[in-house]
């Protein structure tokens, strides 16, 4: 990994103790100043691939990315008309945004706001990412969604992250690959892809990766060949 990962994970290292992320992170998950957006939008393709920015390039299958967990954001978009007019997220260590205080009267927002039209509320969270193997190495995404799956896979992956900061403080930053998983919608009769984030590996805050402690399989010793002895056939007497 680089320098320039090293100050994309600057954020973390302002932790006093890594082993505090869980505390931070145990009241914020569940609850939302907006976010500022490093690099093109991340999402999970509803014909089932991952790609980014306008143009919807994808992400390729062999990039490995580090995810900044101090760079989480949770909170509530605001719709109005189907169209989205505000964010409400907050960072870890700031006060979570309560639903019930944001504002119902948002003004005129779009051409085709209606008078009257009521303002709703989702959850989402977010996170920022940087490419550290693979064709994508180097590219940064914001992964930010209101989806139930995606919020699930993100809020999966910030308990293992907490964990992790528990057992090896230093090595608490996640290398993952974006998966997906899919199910058959009978209702609306068609494939359905939801987020999977899988960790392979961990990273700290100086781009570094930890050692590899995985246990390697031990193979069997080949046994030598037996040798056959030779079977000595009686010659038959005419």
């Amino acid at each position: 990994m680089t320098n320039a990962l090293s100050t994309f994970l600057g954020a973390a290292g302002a932790l006093t103790k890594p082993t505090d992320f869980a505390k931070a992170l145990s009241g914020h998950v569940r609850t939302a100043a907006p976010a500022s957006v490093d690099g093109s939008f991340l999402k999970l393709h509803t014909d089932g691939f991952w790609c980014y920015g306008r143009a919807e390039d994808r992400v390729a299958d062999n990039s490995i990315f580090a995810i900044n967990p101090m760079s989480l954001r949770v909170g509530y978009v605001a719709w109005k008309d189907s169209v989205k007019v505000q964010e409400h997220l907050a960072a870890i260590g700031e006060p979570a945004v309560i639903v019930e205080n944001l504002p119902q009267d948002l003004g005129e927002h779009t051409k085709g706001d209606r008078a009257g039209s009521k303002v709703t509320y989702d959850p989402q969270m977010s996170v920022m990412a940087q490419g550290i193997e693979g064709d994508d190495a180097g590219l940064k995404l914001t992964y930010n969604t209101p989806s139930h799956g995606g919020r699930t896979a993100l809020t999966l992956l910030m308990e293992e992250v907490s964990k992790r900061a528990e057992t090896d403080p230093e090595f608490f930053i996640p290398l993952v690959r974006f998966d997906l998983d899919s199910y058959y919608n009978k209702t609306y009769r068609k494939t359905v892809y939801t987020p999977e984030i899988e960790v392979v590996g961990w990273g700290n805050v100086n781009g570094q990766k930890a050692p590899d402690t995985t246990p390697k399989k031990r193979q069997r010793a080949k046994s030598a060949p037996v040798e056959e002895t030779p079977v000595r056939r009686r010659r038959r007497v005419a």
